[in-house]
């Protein structure tokens, strides 16, 4: 007598992946019979055919034991297409159905069978994409983690494994320097790199020549990922910078941390790691020490401080250096001159040496406009709470963008099984909405960073509540002009100055 079989595969251990345990529950759910033959491969990754299980339960279907196999999804028994195929050609050829319970469909129907051939294929393209990436020797080499080669990052040093692959090797005194770097820098508002340099150099640490470090040395070894724990909030991370993956998405889960590897144009200024489409990422076999929450918080802190800084060398416009652009061109508006009463007048950069813009803020009084925005920020410090709701609805409303998405998706592929659109359409409209999916996901968990950080360097900065006690409560104008501009910095991205004094701000919360 024919019997049901059950196939679950689970590569590695992640809270965000479906168990095998769970795979199997839900496969009972809709099998017909009550005691199904259950197979399971544990710990091994669909790219092939090598598992044992699976060979087993080949063998049963060969022998005309088993008459429908039941997986959770369809990349659970195969991501290769080819491998796919002759797999189902078995089936076929021995009589055996084939049932898919998360797309919802089985072999018995031609819709099924359509659906399975599309379904297949996009799980085929996210592997060939990576073997596209991997094609020649330098790349096939790394992606079993090895070190890529050159001088070891601060807090290693360069050593072999047993199996002679070459690796790094921890130096526990560097490294205690990295996680107190990334640890202050972020969780201290106040805190610039030249100030986190001379607090290192203060507390003992030194670079590998004995000398104090600078802020561009701290600054690169900030954006190094491979301090990083390697996990899913990583990954879609780097998916918004366009970089290209070498390991497949399953295999980020935390336990190592990741390498980027390619030149990278221009010089190392932070601005040159916004569009990583020529660079590659790949996992190491190093562990991770950084939580990649932190490590994307400190990449967002450092962009705006690279940003605060061009334009806040000692300024005029005090609190607001930096913050003001011009909404014309988008530069950023600076102080050329002072009045008699040494009133700032402003400019546009884009205007006066560039020729490109043809704004004039000669009319818009400074003082005036300095006033206007304390009063704004003060407003926005008394209703943090409410802040906080903002952010809260737009994350829902994120996902309400984020679940209509993926109906599309399912819809594209139904019409594709109909022959209603061409294979290069199929693909060009799934990359779109897939690419918008990975934003929304990073701008959530950004959003939930975002009121946990303002949150703490808020309501606890002993520094900003100097003058309040532990009111929790800051007054704006009480503040002395270097509080100012720190908080300044913490709650505001930039402000869109118009030439009739008129402007936007844009918070960072």
């Amino acid at each position: 007598m024919r019997q049901e079989a059950i196939y679950a595969r689970q590569s590695v251990d992640k809270k965000d992946s479906v168990s095998i345990e769970a795979q199997i529950e839900q496969c009972r759910a809709l099998a017909k019979t009550q005691e199904p033959l259950v197979f399971q491969d544990k710990g091994f990754s669909g790219k092939n055919t090598e598992r044992p299980d699976l060979k087993r339960l080949f063998e049963a279907i060969r022998a005309g034991r088993i008459s429908t196999v039941y997986v959770y999804k369809l990349d659970r028994i195969s991501r290769n297409i080819v491998d796919f195929n002759q797999l189902y050609q078995t089936m076929e050829a021995y009589g055996t159905e084939f049932v898919s319970v998360n797309e919802k469909f089985d072999t018995s129907s031609v819709m099924g069978r359509a659906m399975m051939q599309i379904i297949a294929v996009f799980a085929q393209m996210e592997r060939e994409t990576i073997q596209q990436r991997v094609k020649d020797n330098y790349y096939y080499r790394i992606t079993d983690g090895r070190w890529a080669g050159g001088p070891a990052p601060y807090g290693y040093k360069n050593a072999r494994t047993e199996n002679n692959v070459p690796t790094l090797k921890p130096v526990p005194e560097e490294l205690n320097l990295v996680r107190a770097a990334f640890s202050l820098y972020d969780g201290t508002a106040h805190l610039s790199l030249a100030s986190l340099c001379t607090w290192l150099y203060n507390q003992g640490y030194r670079t590998r020549k004995g000398g104090k470090f600078v802020s561009c040395t701290l600054s690169r070894i900030m954006q190094n990922p491979v301090y990083v724990q390697a996990d899913q909030k990583l990954y879609k991370y780097f998916q918004t910078k366009k970089i290209k993956f070498l390991n497949e998405q399953e295999e980020w889960d935390g336990s190592t941390s990741c390498c980027i590897v390619a030149k990278k144009k221009g010089n190392s200024s932070l601005s040159k790691y916004e569009d990583m489409k020529e660079q590659s990422v790949y996992l190491t076999n190093i562990p991770g020490i950084v939580p990649s929450h932190l490590y994307i918080s400190v990449q967002s802190r450092l962009k705006k401080n690279e940003q605060f800084k061009r334009a806040n060398s000692p300024s005029a416009l005090e609190e607001l250096a930096g913050k003001l652009k011009c909404a014309s061109c988008g530069h950023t508006i600076k102080s050329y001159s002072q009045s008699t009463n040494m009133r700032p007048y402003l400019s546009c950069p884009g205007r006066a040496t560039h020729k490109i813009c043809g704004e004039s803020y000669r009319k818009v009084n400074f003082e005036t406009l300095q006033e206007q925005i304390g009063r704004e920020i003060q407003g926005y410090l008394d209703s943090i709470e409410g802040r906080e709701r903002q952010k809260q609805e737009e994350n829902r409303k994120l996902e309400t963008r984020k679940e209509e998405l993926k109906k599309e998706l399912d819809n594209l592929i139904a019409l594709a099984a109909k022959g209603g659109l061409t294979a290069e359409v199929l693909q060009a409209a799934i990359e779109e909405r897939q690419t918008e999916i990975n934003g929304i996901e990073l701008k959530v968990q950004m959003n939930t960073s975002a009121v946990d950080f303002l949150k703490v360097n808020l309501e606890n900065n002993s520094e900003l509540n100097f003058y309040h006690g532990p009111q929790e409560h800051i007054e704006y104008g009480l503040l002395l002009m270097e509080q100012k501009k720190e908080l300044v910095k913490l709650l505001i991205d930039k402000i869109t100055l118009h030439s009739d004094g008129a402007y936007e701000i844009e918070w960072s919360l």
